[in-house]
């Protein structure tokens, strides 16, 4: 967007604007101030980076230029993506010569606003800080090339604010490392690795993420960040279309958090049921599409428990070699399994000759009825299942 200083006011100009531009087709940002201060919040904060001016320069009688300073009422923080009466930058420019989507003050400001435990001012002093680095022209030829001269600074001005506030929470560290510590998520232990990397846990913090990555995680818990794959390959077809397959992602009887739940129905002796895990939702390699590289994996490991005890399972990866975008791998299995009804760590060693670079089909279940001849309807539950490097 367009922001800019007119007669020492400063105004929000509309995207869609018409031109010529007057005052009556702009936003006052004070009548925006004072709606804030009505909502009686004990903490308001207004973000502007919108210092673009090039386009008004033949529309207003002066020229303009970026923001003035606001006096900031009683519980407000306004911050600036750049110096006053300065234009700030719309794009950077990396190696390759690819341009931001974003401005470097909004990238920069929302991966500070991301770093738990990094308080209100912390937070808009790393994104200046960072910000300044990042648009210092020395060495920068792309920035020479648009006649950047000098770095880009950006400003706050702030009245007294009561309390702490964090934009992803305010933990201290240690409350933060035992809360995140027992976590299997790389995700989770990396934001604690990036938020304190001076805290007394940092080693033992980057020792579990270290182990995390040697994991290749089909299923840790329901829409966890670090799932591979999508539980949606039924067999055979018709069992599939009749209900005679059902799974859920996200049933809480688990090793903590959540597993998933697997019903077979039989309707004969012959009968037999299969779900896979694919790299796409519902694809078998009959055309191009995604596979996952898991080279260097030395074992399929999982955990599996039975709804009573005593139901039979198979478990296979790579079943699909055969189509012409499947599987690169020869298809491995386990023995058939006998569940029992607590949970077990089940491990499938994988063939060092395998080719492990375009799997589409990691976990497989499988079942029959001639292996669990008592019951025309079997549950189990599988959980914690990954690629162990």
């Amino acid at each position: 967007g367009h922001g800019s200083e007119i007669n020492d006011h400063n105004y929000l100009i509309p995207i869609d604007g018409e031109f010529p531009l007057t005052e009556e087709k702009s936003f006052d940002i004070y009548l925006l101030l004072n709606k804030m201060q009505e909502a009686n919040t004990s903490l308001n904060i207004m973000i502007l980076d919108a210092c673009r001016d090039r386009p008004l320069t033949k529309t207003w009688g002066t020229k303009p230029s970026g923001f003035v300073e606001i006096d900031a009422p009683t519980g407000m923080l306004v911050a600036y993506s750049t110096k006053f009466k300065k234009q700030a930058l719309d794009y950077i420019v990396d190696s390759e010569g690819n341009r931001s989507s974003n401005s470097p003050y909004t990238a920069e400001l929302v991966r500070a606003m991301k770093r738990r435990g990094l308080r209100l001012l912390e937070t808009f002093m790393q994104t200046g800080l960072n910000v300044k680095d990042i648009t210092n022209p020395e060495g920068k030829i792309w920035l020479r090339n648009l006649r950047i001269e000098e770095s880009q600074i950006p400003m706050i001005s702030a009245s007294p604010i009561a309390g702490g506030f964090c934009f992803a929470g305010c933990d201290d560290e240690s409350t933060y490392w035992n809360r995140i510590k027992d976590s299997a998520d790389p995700v989770v232990v990396r934001e604690y690795v990036s938020s304190y990397p001076k805290g007394p846990h940092f080693s033992a913090a980057t020792n579990k993420l270290e182990d995390l990555n040697k994991r290749f995680y089909i299923y840790k818990d329901d829409g966890a960040s670090n799932n591979h794959g999508f539980w949606s390959n039924f067999m055979p077809e018709e069992a599939a279309t009749t209900g005679q397959i059902a799974v859920n992602t996200s049933s809480h009887n688990s090793i903590s958090g959540t597993a998933v739940a697997v019903n077979f129905r039989f309707t004969g002796p012959d009968d037999w049921r299969e779900v896979a895990v694919a790299s796409k939702d519902s694809y078998w390699g009959k055309e191009d599409g995604p596979g996952f590289d898991i080279s260097g994996t030395k074992a399929l490991v999982f955990h599996a428990k039975g709804k009573r005890g005593g139901e039979n399972i198979l478990v296979k990866g790579s079943i699909l070699k055969i189509m012409n975008f499947g599987d690169s791998s020869k298809q491995f299995n386990s023995d058939w399994i006998t569940l029992t009804s607590d949970w077990t760590e089940y491990r499938i060693a994988i063939p060092s000759d395998n080719d492990l670079k375009r799997i589409i089909t990691p976990f497989v279940l499988m079942s029959n009825q001639a292996r669990n001849p008592n019951s025309r309807e079997i549950e189990f539950y599988v959980d914690e299942i990954y690629y162990e490097r």
